[in-house]
Order: structure tokens, then C-alpha cells, then sequence
């Protein structure tokens, strides 16, 4: 049986965390397949998944459909976004959203690299 979790909102964390979650299991001997839609250039998990580990991870451009082999029985899918469609939370079994309750940002803090990007 497999389980589908979504975290969505405005808040930073959400890849990293869903990042995570695939490092932990890959870890642990378990098939991790990661497909990522990019939007302008790989992030920074992207570059250490790649540096670490040996799976191969799909980077996906306007692509909206995805298949990866899985073999396992016990699977869990994590997406990711800032705005979730509705469809995808009522179907999910679990879902997280990120808030930013107070950000270095608003006080003219430019993105540092390897923090925001």
C-alpha cells in the first residue's frame, strides 16, 4: 500500500524536507525515485543527491506526467509546491503546510547561496 503526501505553502523547507525523507530511506536500503520539475536551474539537493548518491534522478521540464520502476509494495510519493491543487490534498494521506512566521528577508537580507538557492 502506498501513501501520498503533499507539503505545499509559502514557507521555505518544502523540497529539503521531501529531500529528506529520501535521504533517510535511501539510507536505510530502500528504492528512491526523485523527479524534479525545474523551473530554472537544479537546487542544491539536486547537486548533493547527485555528489551521494548513486540512483538516478529525473530532472523534468514542462513534463507533466512521470513513471519510475517501482518494486516495493510499501511506497510513499511526496510532492511538493507553494499551491497544491485541491484535488491533490483531499486525495493525500498526509499534508504539511509551510508557513513563514518571520523571515531576514523582509529587512532587505539579499538570498545567500546554498541557504535560499
Amino acid at each position: 500500500m502506498g501513501y501520498l503526501h503533499v507539503y505545499t505553502g509559502e514557507g521555505k523547507g518544502k523540497t529539503s524536507a521531501a529531500y529528506g525523507a529520501a535521504f533517510r530511506v535511501f539510507g536505510l536500503g530502500h528504492q528512491v525515485f526523485i523527479a524534479q520539475f525545474l523551473k530554472h536551474k537544479p537546487s542544491g539537493e539536486v547537486l548533493a543527491w547527485g555528489k551521494t548518491c548513486s540512483r538516478p534522478l529525473a530532472l523534468l521540464g514542462a513534463q507533466r506526467k512521470v513513471s519510475a520502476p517501482f518494486t516495493e509494495s510499501d511506497i510513499a510519493i511526496i510532492v511538493t509546491g507553494r499551491y497544491a491543487p485541491r484535488a491533490w490534498l483531499e486525495e493525500a494521506d498526509l499534508v504539511t503546510e509551510f508557513r513563514c512566521v518571520k523571515h531576514y528577508a523582509t529587512t532587505g537580507v539579499p538570498p545567500r547561496r546554498g541557504i535560499e538557492f
